[in-house]
């Protein structure tokens, strides 16, 4: 090799070496496995991170970094905060002694979702006001309720809606939508969202899709309660599908010995959606059990109409004891019978 080359080749190395990043951060996390959630394997990789913000990822070689505090990760994994989608966390939110929302953030998790199940707090004005006042420990996706928006025009009455008061609904779906939710959550399940007809949701979803929302839904039946499982999948994929917008099944189970078997067909079913355009996913928590209220899961959904009055007239009605009692019956042996 000439002088001449070894001078070039020494002011290139010259040259790399004074392209290294310079990085200054509060913060220099290392010997950590990352995982970024982009790719699949883990990489022993640097972070810093600088006020709120992380100003760098990537093999320490690349830069140099000033960090006011270093934290040995080794042993450890070092990953994105976790997003759930379905919490109920909005009842320790409004709290100011729990709306640091600690257990969440113990677990890793730094996103929750709220006003799942057709079921928010209403406005969600107000509670987005509410949380950026006394401020939350995590970061908060608002949904709004199809339940509880139905629940404002109607009352907890067993009806079908009349054109004036789906526009009536409309129109809270909007403002919702103004005031900064994300889209908006069924429970099809429950009382009284339940008592709306597939019709009336997609006119619902429709206002929510002219907003890039999304829908998220406790499905009408997760077991043979009403229409049967299948049929309350096939009932979603109309939905996003009618009312183009993104579907979320919220806790996707077959839930009771009379669907055990279904899980094959449902999941088919998302696919071929999948395949047909439809954006649609769903989460799954990873325990058998499940949770939900005593009278969701055993008092008949026609009984609830007009509210918990109206469930303790009928119970006292004798014309409709032994009927409310066989279906009760039932109910329980779908959740899997008393003893669970």
């Amino acid at each position: 090799m000439s002088f001449k080359i070894k001078i070039i080749v020494f002011i290139s190395l010259l040259s790399v070496m004074s392209c290294k990043r310079k990085v200054d951060a509060d913060i220099l996390i290392i010997n950590g496995m990352v995982y970024t959630g982009i790719d699949k394997a883990p990489d022993n990789t640097v972070i810093a991170v600088n006020n709120d913000t992380i100003s760098f990822i990537g093999d320490k070689k690349d830069a140099t970094i000033t960090a006011n505090k270093v934290i040995d990760a080794s042993g450890f994994i070092v990953c994105p905060g976790f997003i759930d989608p379905h919490t109920h966390a909005d009842r320790d939110l409004n709290d100011p002694e729990r709306s640091d929302n600690k257990p969440f953030l113990f677990q890793g998790t730094t996103t929750v979702v709220v006003g799942n199940d057709g079921d928010s707090y209403y406005p969600v004005s107000k509670y987005r006001d509410l949380y950026t006042k006394q401020g939350v420990g995590s970061n908060v996706i608002l949904l709004t309720g199809q339940g509880t928006i139905r629940n404002e025009v109607i009352g907890n009455s067993n009806r079908p809606a009349s054109p004036e008061e789906i526009a009536a609904m409309k129109q809270i779906a909007q403002q919702e939508m103004d005031a900064g939710a994300f889209g908006i959550s069924t429970g099809l399940f429950y009382a009284p969202g339940g008592y709306a007809d597939t019709e009336e949701v997609i006119a619902l979803a429709k206002v929510i899709a002219e907003n890039d929302g999304i829908y998220d839904t406790h499905l009408r039946d997760e077991s043979s309660y009403s229409v049967g499982l299948i049929n309350a999948v096939n009932e979603a994929i109309e939905i996003g599908e009618k009312a183009k917008i993104p579907i979320h099944i919220s806790h996707i189970k077959c839930l009771g010995v009379d669907v055990w078997k279904e899980s094959d067909t449902i999941i088919k079913l998302i696919n071929n959606a999948r395949k047909n355009g439809i954006a649609i996913s769903a989460n799954q928590y990873p325990y058998e059990a499940s949770a939900t209220g005593l009278i969701a899961a055993t008092v008949p959904r026609w009984v609830e109409s007009g509210g918990k009055d109206s469930i303790l007239v009928r119970y006292q009605d004798k014309r409709f004891t032994q009927k409310i009692l066989h279906e009760t019956n039932e109910n329980i042996t779908r959740r899997g019978g008393p003893e669970k």
